[in-house]
């Protein structure tokens, strides 16, 4: 009976430099490159008007005041608290108070409607 001779497979030892070392490189530019274009794609947000704005921090601050509520002495939540019920109750901190207590008008009617959903 013969023996069978292990097979061993010889490598080049510049297979590092040569092979390895350049789809690494390729890799990581890839990479850093990829960041750079969505980086650079990105649009700017659209600005606020201040009157949302204005809304949109009164209520935070409505929220932040309900939930820190343990935290502050009683006196001084009662009269914050006060003050953002007669705020939110007179429309004060609304962008258009004259539309307070009115619907929403249908944003299918108004083609620059269906632009503010997207």
């Amino acid at each position: 009976m013969a023996q069978i001779e292990a097979q061993t497979i010889h490598r080049d030892p510049a297979l590092f430099y040569w092979i390895l070392f350049p789809i690494t490189v390729v890799m990581i530019l890839t990479g850093v490159l990829r960041h750079y274009a969505t980086v650079l794609m990105q649009s700017a947000p659209k600005k606020q008007d201040i009157g949302t704005l204005r809304e949109q921090r009164s209520l935070m601050r409505g929220i932040n005041l309900r939930s820190n509520a343990s935290v502050l002495p009683r006196a001084s939540y009662l009269a914050r608290k006060e003050y953002f019920i007669s705020a939110y109750q007179s429309g004060a901190f609304l962008k258009d108070p004259d539309n307070k207590g009115k619907p929403p008008a249908n944003p299918m009617t108004d083609p620059a409607g269906m632009e503010a959903m997207m």
